[in-house]
């Protein structure tokens, strides 16, 4: 399931190339344009159950308040899983407020307290602003990922970008 995230731009910003390359601005019209088409959107509760259940792997990209019940869901269910965290929403949280969780340094180590020590993977994801992802390869799998059993998701992730081929979006409401 994907939940939104924040991010700058503005109209004037463009791709790589400085100018020749493809403009923000019109990435986000048509992102918007999805999301905003009913026909893209699942509001029934058994439906949302059953797609959630097929999925092969947990993924969150600054999920907000959505992170630690996706990684809690992905535990549960020994599914594969990778967040990368934003904000910290301790207000919302007896649990995080009682343990005195309010950074975002404290979040990703009770994130990874979930689990026995070193088996949420903690790695930076090489893109700027909030880019520390936490992983897991799942109940019973090792924690080589990608090609030659090893490397990590970072090196995972940059077999398989461009990601667009390779990535469904689901958007729950």
């Amino acid at each position: 399931a994907e939940t939104g995230g924040g991010g700058g731009g503005s109209s004037a910003d463009t791709g790589p190339e400085g100018g020749g390359g493809k403009s923000v601005a019109a990435d986000r019209k048509k992102s918007s344009q999805v999301q905003d088409d009913p026909s893209n959107q699942v509001t029934d509760p058994a439906r949302i159950e059953s797609l959630v259940a097929s999925c092969s792997v947990v993924c969150g990209l600054h999920p907000d308040g959505a992170t630690e019940p996706a990684v809690d869901y992905a535990i549960s269910q020994g599914k594969p899983f990778a967040v990368v965290p934003c904000c910290v929403f301790w207000r919302y949280s007896v649990e995080l407020q009682e343990l005195g969780v309010r950074s975002y340094d404290q979040f990703l180590d009770y994130l990874q307290a979930k689990l026995p020590k070193g088996q949420i993977v903690r790695e930076a994801m090489p893109f700027d602003g909030r880019n520390t992802v936490l992983w897991w390869p799942g109940a019973g799998r090792g924690r080589g990922v990608g090609s030659g059993g090893g490397g990590g998701l970072v090196a995972a992730a940059e077999e398989l970008l461009p990601l667009e081929k390779h990535v469904h979006k689901l958007h729950i409401d």
